[in-house]
């Protein structure tokens, strides 16, 4: 009996000793490891004048990082940088952070690269290489007009009950000239977790006009809070053009 009280002091001194070296390294005990925060960049697009990242947090607890974004030509020189250091996102949360194109560039091709580091470049934590490309043409080079697309939605419920449908719309307005596009509604939980989606191909949209897409929620969503967002990409999906993140939300009970 007396052994078998020193084997469990033993092993208690043990388990204690771990306990302590893994806070000591800065590994996770299984309790933190579950909230912990994880921030990435969703979705990214470039304007007329630069680009924007769509950074989110879609892990547990609040995290705060430092968000890197680079522009390099084509010999993959860097040419500018914006950094946005001490972000601090709510799990769940997203914001979008931009980089405007420096006035000085060359006519020529470029990349923007995007960087996530702990607060202060404490640790490079995620690095998206050439997310997106950026052409400036010879001055003497006529471009066709680029359209400027806005998005409006509207939730036709503020709240349903379970098991009941909502109606969603998103209309696309061109303020200037006609445009092209893939039109992408989705519907996602308090989680951050994608439960619903419609888009249309091909979408033609005349200057100074627009197009209005239709989307029933499905019947199946749990009782919640729900978020509704649209995004703009270039047909068949090859690059986005807009990513309207808050485009209301809606309760179900």
């Amino acid at each position: 009996m007396e052994g078998k009280h020193h084997l469990r002091g033993v092993l208690s001194t043990i388990g204690a000793v771990m306990l302590g070296l893994m806070m000591l390294v800065g590994m996770d005990t299984p309790a933190n490891a579950a909230t912990e925060g994880k921030i990435e960049m969703v979705h990214s697009y470039t304007r007329p004048d630069g680009f924007t990242a769509v950074v989110k947090n879609t892990g547990g607890s609040t995290t705060g990082v430092l968000v890197d974004i680079e522009m390099y030509d084509s010999a993959g020189q860097k040419v500018y940088q914006r950094v946005y250091n001490k972000v601090y996102l709510r799990a769940g949360s997203s914001f979008e952070y931009q980089l405007g194109n420096p006035y000085y560039l060359k006519p020529g091709n470029y990349y923007y690269s995007v960087g996530i580091f702990g607060v202060d470049w404490n640790g490079l934590q995620r690095w998206y290489h050439s997310v997106q490309t950026y052409t400036k043409p010879e001055k003497n080079q006529q471009q066709p007009a680029t359209a400027v697309l806005s998005v409006t939605t509207t939730i036709a419920n503020g709240t349903v009950t379970a098991g009941q449908a909502n109606a969603l719309t998103a209309t696309v307005h061109s303020a200037n000239a006609s445009s092209k596009v893939l039109i992408d509604l989705e519907v996602f939980n308090n989680a951050g977790q994608k439960v619903a989606q419609k888009f249309v191909d091909n979408v033609t949209i005349n200057a100074n006009g627009s197009y209005t897409v239709d989307m029933t929620t499905p019947t199946t969503l749990t009782p919640g809070q729900y978020r509704f967002s649209v995004g703009l990409f270039n047909p068949g999906w090859a690059g986005m053009i807009k990513w309207h993140n808050d485009g209301g939300t809606f309760q179900v009970q």
